[in-house]
């Protein structure tokens, strides 16, 4: 397997994230999720210190493969797994593994104790669900709430 580089938002454009998740979740896309990711997008580009900042892409040999994003607010005690996703034809091959691996190291170079995920328990997130458990996490609850696409959701959390 050839290793992703990574590459700051500031590398990009508004409306990139959008495109990315969209083409990612196109089994599940629909309006609601639309205007949340859009939302994420605008947020991300504009807070480009902040928020943009825990927002990094994927790309092997400059070809933009999937994206990931983390939220440290609650550090360091406690960091979240942000919107990650990894394009259709690239699944299956670890990449998304690695972007949670290297959320980890960032995590983790700034100290902090523990980082949680969470994905929904339709059966499209299966592979997430697979994903989180090989990458260390255990499962801490779930919930029957339904939203746009979930079917509820199911929430792990990790020691560093």
């Amino acid at each position: 397997m050839d290793m992703p580089t990574w590459k700051p938002i500031t590398d990009f454009q508004r409306g990139d994230i959008v495109k990315l998740l969209q083409a990612c979740y196109a089994n599940i896309w629909n309006p609601q999720l639309c205007q949340t990711m859009k939302q994420f997008d605008a947020e991300s580009f504009d807070h480009i210190n902040t928020i943009g900042a825990c927002v990094f892409f994927s790309c092997l040999n400059d070809v933009t493969i999937g994206l990931a994003s983390y939220d440290p607010r609650q550090g360091p005690d406690l960091g979240i797994v942000g919107h990650n996703c990894v394009l259709p034809e690239y699944q299956g091959r670890g990449y998304g593994r690695e972007q949670i691996f290297e959320i980890l190291r960032r995590l983790r170079s700034k100290n902090f104790q523990k980082v949680q995920v969470s994905t929904g328990q339709d059966p499209f997130f299966l592979p997430a669900q697979k994903m989180y458990l090989s990458c260390g996490f255990r499962e801490i609850k779930r919930t029957s709430e339904i939203n746009d696409h979930t079917h509820g959701k199911i929430y792990y959390e990790k020691m560093l």
